[in-house]
């Protein structure tokens, strides 16, 4: 395996592991993630969402990247570029439509940005 490869393997892997750690957050402590987007939750409702959401669709998403890191680098690559281009989308009309965000915001959005490039 060459060192390009093995490179971007290792790269797939830790924007799987980032994926997974934002899942397990989800499931194990829901109204953490409802407290750093400064919400309350007001119904089981918004905790079944923020499980499904941030839970089941990144721990979905962890998985494929896991995979395809060793079968699908580019497949794998491209996902995760347009994963995060859509994030950064929404994030720059919020930021022009609403103004600058909170800390937690800013820090997910330098995030994303560096896996996008």
């Amino acid at each position: 395996m060459n060192f390009l490869k093995i490179l971007t393997t290792g790269f797939i892997l830790l924007v799987s592991s980032i994926f997974l750690a934002v899942a397990m957050g989800a499931f194990l402590a829901p109204g953490e993630v409802l407290e750093y987007l400064g919400l309350q939750a007001i119904s089981d409702s918004a905790f079944n969402s923020i499980r499904s959401y941030y839970g089941g669709l990144n721990l979905a998403f962890a998985g494929f990247l896991f995979y395809a890191g060793f079968r699908m680098q580019k497949t794998a690559l491209g996902f995760i570029s347009l994963y995060t281009i859509g994030f950064l989308i929404g994030r720059v009309y919020s930021f022009i439509a609403e103004g600058t965000a909170s800390a937690f915001v800013i820090r997910w959005t330098v995030v994303e940005t560096i896996l996008f490039f």
